[in-house]
């Protein structure tokens, strides 16, 4: 591994959402013994706000395996911080009570507590959320990365996971037995989260999305029942929502069963061109690999393309990332074949470029390369100005021209209107998921993850010194890029695990919705309906109960 890769738990690609600043992770709530709430003063204002008594708290926490902490208690600041990663740019919010759950019977017991009050309700496993949803101001956290066992079946080519479980380790149990999984980046994203919600991988042309690997979920309802959701079973159109249907919408995933496969080694293919010497020549990039590689044949070969930008340096380039997993006949036989795919981009000239063997476990560092500059623009925990992120990314839906590919380029080139006096760092860091292979041979309804026939994601990752006016900046730029610029480019549809409160929008009350879940919406709604009717689960950009296109 490499030596950064500790600090990288930090970094986004496909799954690290801006959320919190930046840290060493932890887990929460390990000081708390089984069952205790560090209960505050009488007079705090948590019991008000939890429509509850001391006592009616103080009979919560006694029921709990795990542990518990309110407002104003010591742990409280670290409770509610819901990830150490990379900004503070949610944490003004605040619940009232958090709850560490370390069984199913701990997550029904926090459930029914919040629905029996109308209390806000929210779920947090890596706490990647990019709008703050897994942390929910004056109501209920269920925190459920203690539930993270791990029991490995190679037999039958299928893990059983605690949802609590974060890919660092999964990856790390599966190495063990010569097996790896369709994972994201970040090593401490939580596999719920990113398989509810959709779940892009490196290997997602050959393996799918992380939902096309979900075998099934066991799932707290709003009721506090536990069921478990599958193809074949009764609850099968919840399974189907579950799929892409994101997070915090129509129950708790406390556990799911999810595929493995044999695989010891692969060879990653990294190239980069200077994109400020050559402008023309990175756009061409682009589409080469868009025209020669973008879902076709192997699908073994997959690429993750990435553009980067340093603000202070000047320096601008596009880094191709490649990934080719048939490793039959050896490690020789299996580079000879990739050299000899690889040579429409090599005719390209890049700056540099390299094969190199690596194991599963290496996978989340691939990217470190890019990703250390950033990390070394941190400042230290609690020096400010800290450095923030905003995220924005929106689907293709069609093949790019050239021009197109220039067109990003060259936005991608230019840097947000920052206050006069910024004088600190700024880093763009923008990538491509494409959606191709396996994820795109299932129609767009086999799961509730519609986004199946767009050609890729464009995200763009805008990193900045949290000086007054930076952050509306920022925004302003993406804003910008995919609203203007870029627009005839976009599908309008985004990725439901990059949610962005750019998409709020009171003149479009259901904009974020259709954004995520377009033709799909209907349906998810009518399984809202059936699992959760009061809406216990009511995030700001998740399932409705109602749409006013829906059949009445």
């Amino acid at each position: 591994m490499a030596a950064l890769f500790p600090l990288l738990l930090l970094l986004l690609a496909q799954c690290c959402s801006p959320s919190a600043a930046l840290r060493l992770p932890r887990r929460h709530g390990s000081g708390l013994a089984a069952g205790r709430l560090l209960l505050a003063a009488p007079g705090n204002d948590a019991f008000a706000q939890l429509n509850a008594t001391q006592a009616d708290v103080k009979q919560l926490t006694n029921s709990l395996g795990g542990s518990a902490v309110l407002l104003g208690d010591p742990e409280y600041d670290k409770a509610r911080n819901f990830t150490n990663l990379i900004n503070l740019m949610h944490n003004d919010q605040a619940p009232a009570l958090v709850v560490y759950a370390a069984s199913e019977d701990d997550v029904a017991s926090a459930v029914r507590f919040a629905a029996q009050r109308r209390l806000p309700l929210c779920v947090r496993s890596g706490g990647h959320d990019s709008t703050g949803a897994s942390i929910c101001d004056k109501g209920v956290v269920v925190d459920i990365s203690q539930m993270n066992q791990i029991k490995v079946d190679a037999k039958n080519e299928q893990a059983v996971l605690g949802a609590g479980v974060r890919f660092r380790e999964f990856i790390e149990a599966l190495a063990a037995e010569g097996y790896a999984a369709l994972t994201g980046d970040c090593p401490t994203v939580g596999i719920s989260g990113f398989s509810l919600g959709g779940g892009w991988g490196k290997l997602t042309k050959s393996k799918g999305l992380g939902i096309d690997n979900v075998l099934e979920y066991r799932v707290v309802l709003p009721d506090g029942r536990t069921v478990v959701a599958n193809e074949t079973g009764e609850y099968s159109d919840l399974f189907w929502a579950l799929r892409g249907g994101g997070h915090q919408n129509f129950g708790v995933v406390t556990g799911l069963k999810y595929r493995i496969f044999p695989q010891d080694q692969l060879l990653i293919y990294n190239a980069t061109w200077d994109a400020a010497a050559d402008p023309q020549r990175a756009a061409e990039v682009l589409h080469k690999w868009q025209e020669s590689y973008l879902n076709k044949e192997p699908l073994e070969l997959s690429f993750y393309p990435h553009f980067y930008a340093e603000r202070e340096s000047g320096k601008q380039e596009v880094v191709l990332y490649g990934m080719y997993t048939d490793m039959s006949g050896g490690t020789k036989a299996a580079e000879k074949r990739l050299r000899a795919l690889l040579e429409p981009l090599e005719a390209l000239q890049p700056e540099q470029s390299s094969i190199t063997a690596i194991s599963p476990t290496e996978m989340p560092g691939v990217t470190d390369g890019l990703e250390s500059t950033i990390v070394a623009a941190m400042p230290p925990p609690g020096q400010q100005p800290e450095l923030w992120e905003l995220k924005l990314g929106q689907y293709t839906n069609r093949s790019l021209s050239l021009a197109e590919y220039r067109s990003l380029i060259d936005g991608w080139s230019t840097w947000p209107q920052y206050p006069a006096g910024y004088d600190g760092p700024a880093f763009t860091y923008a990538y491509f998921e494409s959606v191709e292979g396996a994820a795109a041979a299932r129609p767009p309804n086999a799961t509730a993850y519609v986004h199946r026939t767009v050609g890729f994601d464009v995200v763009t990752d805008a990193f900045f010194m949290a000086v007054p006016g930076a952050e509306q900046a920022t925004q302003a730029w993406l804003d910008d890029l995919y609203g203007k610029r870029w627009a005839p480019l976009l599908s309008g549809r985004a990725y439901q695990n990059y949610p962005s409160d750019a998409y709020l929008d009171a003149q479009q009350p259901y904009k974020a919705q259709e954004m995520y879940f377009g033709d799909n919406l209907c349906r998810l709604v009518a399984v809202k309906n059936k699992y959760d009717p009061t809406g216990v689960f009511r995030p700001a950009q998740g399932v409705p109960l109602s749409y006013p296109d829906c059949p009445k």
